[in-house]
């Protein structure tokens, strides 16, 4: 087993009692570090001459994904816990016979604590919804808030559901409307994650110096804050990443290819570019290595279509360069027509055909040792259902 990403359901347990995660139950535990095999990314845990515990009073959860390879291995996701963990081929068959056979214990404890089993007298929905409205109204040393500095824009993305706003930014007003917002719900020593979205943020830069300053300021330092930042990355510079690391205290950067070379650059249509060699992709790549030695997070997000899928493999071998970087993702996803009366089925691809293009890519980021963290490429909304309803059957 190689836990891919712990689970976060504790955070948001609406019990008194706290249950560690999936990693805090191992490094609890030396003798199951003492197993462990590293090969400098990963550590897989292994589970031999382990005593058996019963299964029979588990259940798989229903907000579990699955997705098989041909050696027999498995990647398995829970949405409701954010755990991700992939199985060998015998791990896997544990998994699909839990019902009918004994469990290696920590094997057993570390799938429930990911949320991948769960007690069968539970009612996993309304579990599901009390912890949202714990999350939502009770948690009062965490906020998140997703803001928009300016709607405007310099690039010309024809998907882009942003097309037809006004390309507006904040006001001074709305900077300080937005501040005290803000100040009003922080308490000292609480928790501030931003993220900064637009339009293209970067183009506001200066606005949400402002903000984090100001809150900062009438909160006299004494918030946890960080941020991350959706872009298309073509703003980016050596001085603003300082800024980015330093003032904004940024973890993640989420960075937009839309195709191979010359095809992200025409897609993307940029209103002014000032690149020495005239390419915003090969911009984009050097921003990418620049983010990950400043310690930033960053997830590669591939815009794909019928039109470019077959510039994939291209993609991934230019990215294939940071496949050893724990801090470097792919998210590669498909793109939305911006008026679904109007869909064109030689470009996007229709519900039923997801199945087929996730199965592709997840293969090829897989070759490519690209597939880091699967729960980035996992869909949403009527994406995740049909995907969903093709892997687990």
């Amino acid at each position: 087993m190689i836990i891919i990403r712990d689970s976060r359901l504790p955070r948001f347990d609406i019990s008194k009692k706290k249950d560690a995660s999936m990693l805090d139950y191992v490094n609890l535990h030396p003798s199951i570090c003492s197993r462990m095999i590293c090969n400098g990314k990963y550590c897989e845990i292994t589970f031999e001459n382990q005593s058996l515990t019963t299964a029979g009073e588990w259940k798989h959860s229903s907000y579990t994904i699955v997705k098989s390879f041909d050696d027999g291995s498995h990647i398995i996701s829970n949405t409701l816990s954010d755990g991700c963990v992939y199985l060998n081929k015998h791990e896997s068959e544990w998994y699909y016979h839990t019902a009918h056979r004994g469990l290696p214990q920590d094997f057993a404890k570390i799938m429930c604590l990911g949320g991948f089993y769960i007690e069968k007298s539970k009612d996993e929905y309304q579990l599901s919804k009390l912890l949202q409205h714990r999350h939502t109204y009770c948690d009062y040393d965490y906020f998140s808030v997703t803001i928009l500095p300016t709607q405007d824009c310099n690039a010309r993305c024809f998907y882009c559901f942003e097309q037809e706003k006004k390309p507006i930014s904040m006001s001074e007003d709305v900077v300080y409307a937005t501040i005290q917002y803000l100040c009003d719900r922080l308490s000292p020593g609480c928790t501030l994650a931003y993220t900064w979205f637009g339009g293209e943020p970067l183009l506001s830069h200066n606005t949400v110096d402002r903000i984090i300053s100001g809150v900062n300021a009438q909160m006299d330092n004494a918030i946890n804050y960080s941020s991350s930042l959706i872009t298309n990355g073509s703003l980016l510079t050596p001085s603003l990443i300082d800024k980015l690391k330093s003032l904004w205290r940024t973890t993640t950067v989420v960075l937009t290819l839309d195709g191979y070379d010359i095809e992200h650059d025409k897609r993307k249509s940029y209103k002014c570019t000032s690149k020495p060699d005239g390419s915003a992709y090969r911009h984009a790549l050097t921003n990418i290595s620049d983010l990950l030695a400043a310690g930033i997070r960053v997830t590669c997000r591939l815009n794909l279509d019928k039109k470019n899928i077959g510039q994939l493999p291209s993609m991934l071998a230019d990215l294939k360069l940071y496949s050893d970087n724990p801090a470097f993702s792919v998210q590669a996803t498909t793109l939305h027509c911006p008026d679904p009366k109007q869909s064109d089925n030689n470009r996007y691809y229709r519900t039923e055909e997801l199945p087929t293009f996730y199965d592709e890519v997840l293969h090829l980021l897989k070759n490519y040792n690209l597939l880091s963290d699967p729960l980035k490429m996992l869909p949403t909304g009527q994406e995740e259902i049909a995907l969903r309803a093709h892997l687990i059957r």
